[in-house]
Order: structure tokens, then C-alpha cells, then sequence
């Protein structure tokens, strides 16, 4: 049937109707108005005030949640092809530095911290240290500055009766590298399914809209929930952990990515491992 796409438009709260989910209100141009669904769809990122609104616990631990800061910079050097990851306490306690290139002199670089070791403004000073002292990236000028959050939590409770959450709002989101592009793709797939499949018995009830958490969590949610034990195993490796780590997988063929086969490359190299490395074997 199409889509109507409202531009300049906030989502002020939910219409309810007793304790069923009838639409959201919204306010555009100063006008207020509601919007009716049988289903709402909160995609709204990891505040999530569409969770919060229908009782959904949306709350993160600061162990929990990446502050991020990037700058597209012209003018720089980098090797085309390959994308740049800086890890290393002093860099970014708990997160990493990426270089991603955008076209011919020009590149998204960035950072992330774990929120519990930064403070105000952490994540732009150590960005704009790691630049200034990056021969390829010191003379760069800034096109563009964005700061935001990123959760690295466990995937949360995603549905209640005529309501879904995706992407970030259901924390859908590699707690190892904070990407949630492909794991949003893969989510909304399959709740636009199973609000299909919804539409067709009229039932718009937690039961049936679950489904949609039941089928992510024999797929997505394994991967997510056992990047999340690889998560909590890393952060308390120091840096010569991390560089032998990083040495071990030089030659790792990632097409075969699975747990054993992961530890069994890094300590074939670095038999020192093996003990920081037993608690990854919960995450098969």
C-alpha cells in the first residue's frame, strides 16, 4: 500500500485507548496530531522513548553504552580499500578509533569510549589527540562533527501488545564493534514479516508480535548474546594482550568464523592465552 513519510516530525507519546497501544502522537510544525496503527514501530534509537512509554525497561549501565564522537576530515592520507581500527587503553579505554574512507581524500574518523571510563567530553579530546598526532590525519580539515551513543548491551524485550522495537531501541547492536547496520537490516526483515503475518489474523496481541523475538533469537540473537561474553572478555585485557591477539589473527580466514576455531588460532600462536580466553568457551 506505500508509505506516507512525515519529515520535521516528533513523536511526543502514544495514543492509548485504556491500556492498548492505538498510534503515537506527533507534532509538526507547532500542529499536534495523532497518528492511528494497529502496530507501532519504535526504531527510535538508544534513548527509546517509544520503550519507555509502554513500560519497556529502556535503561542502560553506563558498562553498557559506547559515547562516540567522529569528524569527516578532507584532505587526508589513507590506503584506499581498507578501513583502519585503533585499539589501546590510552586511545579509547574500552572502544577504538576508526578511519572508514569516503572518496578520494576524504574519511569518516572516530571514536568510541566505554561510557563508565569517560567523562564530559572524553570522547573529543582523545579524538582530536589521536588526529593531531596521526601523520595522515594531523593536516586534515573538518567537514562534518557528530557526537552520539552507542548501546553495547544484550538484546532487551522488544515487543508488547501493538508495539515492536528495533535497531538500536532493542539494543540490536554488536557489542563488540557497535555496529547495528546489518543487524537492523536483519531485524526489521523480520518484524515486517511478522507484523505481516499479524495483519493477516487481525491479532496484534505480545503473543503473536513475540514471534519476532523468537525467530532473532535462534539467529542474531546468538551471535549478538555471544559477541557480548566476547565483549566483557576484552575489556579486561591490557595492551600487549591486545596486540598479541591482534598478531594471532593475521591469518585468521574470518569466512569460518566460529568460537573454537577463534581460540584455537590465537593459541596456536600465543599459548599464553589460553587462560584470559577460557571465558570465550561460554560463548559457543
Amino acid at each position: 500500500a506505500g508509505a506516507k513519510l512525515l519529515v520535521n516530525t516528533m513523536a511526543t507519546g502514544l495514543v492509548m485507548d485504556g491500556k492498548k497501544i492505538k498510534g503515537v502522537r506527533v507534532k509538526r510544525f507547532g500542529e499536534e496530531f495523532d497518528v492511528e496503527a494497529d502496530v507501532v514501530v519504535g526504531a527510535d534509537g538508544v534513548e527509546s522513548r517509544v520503550g519507555k512509554w509502554a513500560g519497556i525497561n529502556t535503561t542502560l549501565k553506563p558498562h553498557d553504552l559506547e559515547t562516540c564522537a567522529q569528524y569527516t576530515l578532507s584532505n587526508v592520507d589513507f590506503e584506499e580499500g581498507y578501513c583502519d581500527f585503533y585499539l589501546g587503553k590510552k586511545i579509547a579505554p574500552g572502544g577504538y578509533v576508526w578511519v572508514f574512507p569516503k572518496g578520494k581524500d576524504v574519511a569518516n574518523v572516530g571514536i568510541g569510549i566505554l561510557a563508565s571510563l569517560s567523562k564530559p567530553g572524553e570522547a573529543k579530546r582523545l579524538l582530536d589527540n589521536f588526529i593531531v598526532s596521526h601523520p595522515d590525519l594531523k593536516k586534515g580539515e573538518p567537514l562534518r562533527f557528530l557526537a552520539g551513543a552507542v548501546p553495547v548491551a544484550k538484546p532487551i524485550e522488544a515487543t508488547r501488545d501493538n508495539l515492536v522495537l528495533v535497531g538500536d531501541a532493542a539494543r540490536q547492536v554488536d557489542p563488540i564493534t557497535g555496529g547495528g547496520l546489518m543487524a537492523s537490516i536483519e531485524a526489521g526483515k523480520v518484524a515486517g514479516e511478522t507484523i505481516g503475518e499479524a495483519v493477516e489474523t487481525q491479532k496484534f496481541n505480545k503473543e503473536t508480535l513475540s514471534v519476532y523475538e523468537e525467530r532473532l533469537r535462534h539467529t542474531l540473537y546468538r551471535k549478538l548474546e555471544r559477541n557480548y561474553v566476547v565483549k566483557e572478555t576484552m575489556l579486561g585485557f591490557d595492551d600487549k594482550t591486545l596486540d598479541m591477539l591482534a598478531d594471532s589473527l593475521k591469518d585468521y580466514n574470518f569466512d569460518e568464523l566460529s568460537t573454537l576455531s577463534l581460540i584455537k588460532a590465537l593459541v596456536t600462536k600465543h599459548p599464553s592465552l589460553l587462560p584470559k580466553l577460557r571465558p570465550l568457551l561460554k560463548a559457543r
